[in-house]
């Protein structure tokens, strides 16, 4: 989400440029071509003639797509690409700081050339995915020789298009395209059809922040639209603020379920057990959310207002898991908050349960600090 969500990997040996990041007001959507509440629908490039400015002598002649390359072989490159090429898109040339990872990646698409290095590339490309670490875009961008006119996208989602500066400065249209998904590896084994199937499925309604002026936010809004997902646009300063939401909808769901794991520890039960017990209740809150709403989805003793449970959880938290008590207590503030089930009482009576536990976190927190202690070795939040 990069997001951990999206995260290009490694590919070209570049010395370390800090990342930026990336969140905008919402935009056009689609889902499964249609539109969905106050969202305008994308038609997809396949169903509608795109502009005359895709044309150009590198341009996919078949439909005016833009043909795409990568620069950039990593788990969310190679789902991409395999799925816009299942999507009808040519995807034409790929390169790899690593050639093994390219040849494969070539192998699972049809037409697709493997080139020696990132210039191949872009001379043969016209838009161009630079899915390298974040740190090395910049650096990446600055050594290539940018033909004017090319199109180049990073899928950094944590930052703006200026990550492209030395490519904007040779006169291409500079832009960003980042899934808010997660990835991991596609399987090594699958026949080529399985694999197609698999990465559409991973990119299926998932929203896309792009960013991009021209024929290449057209092209963007396309790609989102083929793939049947969802864009936004994100204004360069509210993009912190979109990639801290994501990290916290990937990343921090595990350092959640790493704590509460770690409360099985305090009891003599393994991680491994403690996971495979948590897991299904944390998929079906996610199910349920997904089917229901947040609202509707939420269950528990604050939904039902037992106010005299919450105080055992705090109690026993305060003596055996000080360390994880200030997680649980901004938590359950936020439930209690938004919990509409409550009663204007039981919501008075958790609001000083949590105040009166509140002080406890502060001085807990402070003397953890101070001493550097890693109780139940997962850190003050085990995250």
């Amino acid at each position: 989400m990069r997001t951990e969500t999206a995260t290009p990997e490694s590919l070209f040996p570049f010395s370390s440029i800090p990342a930026i990041a990336s969140l905008g007001d919402v935009g056009p959507v689609v889902s499964d071509g249609e539109s969905t509440g106050q969202f305008t629908p994308v038609r997809s490039a396949s169903s509608q003639a795109a502009p005359e400015e895709f044309s150009s002598p590198l341009a996919y002649e078949e439909d005016k797509r833009p043909n795409v390359g990568f620069i950039g072989v990593g788990a969310l490159a190679s789902t991409l690409a395999i799925a816009l090429s299942d999507a009808g898109w040519k995807v034409e040339a790929v390169a790899s700081r690593s050639n093994s990872s390219a040849r494969r990646l070539g192998r699972r698409i049809p037409g697709c050339h493997v080139e020696a290095d990132p210039q191949g590339v872009v001379d043969r490309c016209r838009l161009i995915f630079l899915t390298v670490p974040d740190d090395a875009i910049s650096q990446v961008a600055s050594s290539i020789d940018w033909p004017e006119g090319r199109g180049v996208v990073h899928c950094c989602g944590a930052g703006t298009s200026a990550l492209l500066s030395p490519a904007q400065g040779a006169g291409a249209l500079c832009g960003s395209f980042h899934p808010l998904q997660t990835f991991t590896p596609l399987p090594t084994n699958e026949d080529p059809t399985t694999l197609a199937t698999l990465a559409r499925k991973r990119l299926h309604g998932v929203t896309f922040a792009i960013e991009g002026t021209g024929w290449l936010r057209q092209a963007l809004q396309s790609i989102a639209a083929d793939l049947r997902g969802h864009t936004i646009e994100v204004s360069p300063e509210n993009r912190p603020l979109y990639h801290a939401s994501a990290v916290m909808s990937c990343g921090a769901l595990i350092a959640l379920l790493h704590s509460a794991a770690a409360l099985w520890q305090a009891m003599g039960v393994d991680q491994k057990t403690a996971f495979r017990a948590l897991l299904p209740l944390a998929r079906t809150t996610l199910e349920n959310a997904a089917a229901l709403g947040e609202e509707a989805a939420t269950t528990g003793p604050v939904a039902r207002g037992d106010v005299d449970t919450v105080r055992t959880h705090l109690q026993a938290l305060q003596s055996l898991a000080p360390d994880i008590l200030p997680l649980y207590t901004e938590l359950t503030r936020v439930l209690v908050a938004h919990a509409s089930s409550l009663s204007g009482q039981k919501r008075s009576e958790l609001e000083r349960l949590l105040a009166k536990f509140h002080g406890a976190d502060s001085r807990q927190m402070k003397k953890l600090s101070a001493s550097g202690s890693n109780h139940n070795d997962g850190g003050q939040f085990h995250a």
